[in-house]
């Protein structure tokens, strides 16, 4: 029994919690599921107000400029956006699948206030804003109302590519169908994609557009700056999506010098004794590598290296022992090892080579003494 009796409050709670309004998401954002909403939501710069589906529970919290709407919402002029000082105010707001629709002669999104108002709207998965024979963005005329001169109002909105916008309102009016501003000294603009909308038609993403409007830099990414070339997109329509025809694309910032198109070929032209170089085939631009050098011979450019040593350690000879004298190559790192023969010195002390000196002198000079005997008694005979 009492188990059943807490399944029973469990159930109870995720029904509960399951009603009521979502506000709040993982990255910090504030959900408000328009859902669950029963009356007017009004957005100031840095807080919210939106009655929950009870009428009785506030659904409120802080912001910081940035929300994300979801669900289905119809009421009378439901959506207020207020700056109430004099510096101007930006709201950031993300439409998650929405519809809203406004009743009794109203229009749907609101601005109040006497401070400027930019409204960011980004477009996820459908939207579709529907005033009730009122544009779908208004500014009140302030002045008759005895309050301040309302701020200018700008509303951006992006609708990526595979999204769809709506925005209309349910009369046969040919002017002020998309926005209106009471007063005459304030403005209100709208552009979609970077294209300012018209004002005279309903406006239908998903219908191609009679007459493409393309803005630059509109559309999906096509390629990264490189070497070549700079950052890329295709070209499409603000208002339907639609790519240019021709295959335009647009260009943005500069090339990246660093970022190759092609890749570094294995081929290595020799340069000198210490490097070789590569060409990139894309830009032109060379690389100068030192050489990778085995046995003498650097094996990515094949150049064969003309050894220049420098003297590392070397250990001089003696009368009794050889030296070493040891080099490695500025170039290629080979090392080079030679041997200095013992020194050649005369060994004092031994007079035999007197004696035989002075033994060939006395030879000489009998031999002379002979020689000129021999003359004189052949010239007496």
């Amino acid at each position: 029994m009492k188990r059943r009796i807490l399944l029973t409050m469990l159930c109870v709670i995720l029904v509960l919690c399951a009603a009521m309004p979502q506000a709040g998401a993982e990255d910090g954002v504030p959900t408000l599921n328009l859902s669950t909403a029963s009356a007017r939501i009004k957005i100031y710069p840095d807080t919210y107000y939106a009655p929950g589906a009870t009428g009785s529970s506030l659904w409120e919290g802080e912001h910081n400029g940035n929300l994300r709407f979801t669900g289905s919402f119809t009421y009378d002029s439901p959506i207020w956006f207020i700056n109430n000082e004099t510096t101007p105010v930006v709201y950031n707001v993300e439409m998650d699948n929405v519809a809203f629709k406004a009743t009794d002669w109203a229009s749907l999104i609101c601005f109040y206030g006497q401070g400027d108002i930019t409204l960011n709207i980004t477009v996820k998965g459908s939207l579709t804003l529907e005033g009730h024979n009122h544009p779908v963005f208004y500014s009140p005329d302030q002045v008759a109302m005895g309050t301040p001169i309302p701020g200018d109002v700008t509303i951006n909105i992006t609708n990526p590519k595979g999204n769809t916008l709506v925005m209309k309102r349910r009369d046969n009016a040919s002017d002020k169908v998309i926005y209106s501003a009471a007063d005459a000294d304030a403005t209100i603009s709208v552009t979609v994609n970077g294209a300012p909308v018209g004002n005279t038609a309903n406006f239908n993403s998903a219908v191609p557009c009679s007459t493409h409007t393309y803005v630059a830099h509109r559309g999906d990414k096509l390629k990264d700056a490189d070497c070549v070339s700079p950052l890329s997109y295709e070209l499409l329509c603000s208002f339907c999506n639609t790519p240019n025809t021709e295959g335009r694309v647009i260009t943005e910032g500069e090339k990246d010098a660093d970022k190759h198109a092609k890749s570094l070929p294995d081929t290595y032209e020799p340069l000198y004794e210490r490097m070789h170089q590569r060409t990139w085939p894309c830009c032109g631009v060379v690389v100068k590598e030192d050489h990778t050098f085995q046995d003498g011979e650097c094996y990515l450019c094949g150049l064969k290296c003309k050894h220049n040593y420098y003297i590392t350690s070397e250990k001089l000879p003696t009368e009794t022992e050889a030296g070493h004298r040891y080099g490695v190559c500025r170039y290629c790192g080979n090392v080079k090892e030679e041997t200095l023969p013992p020194l050649t010195v005369p060994v004092t002390g031994d007079e035999s080579g007197l004696w035989q000196y002075i033994g060939l002198m006395a030879a000489a000079f009998m031999m002379a003494a002979a020689a000129a005997f021999s003359r004189a008694h052949r010239k007496n005979n």
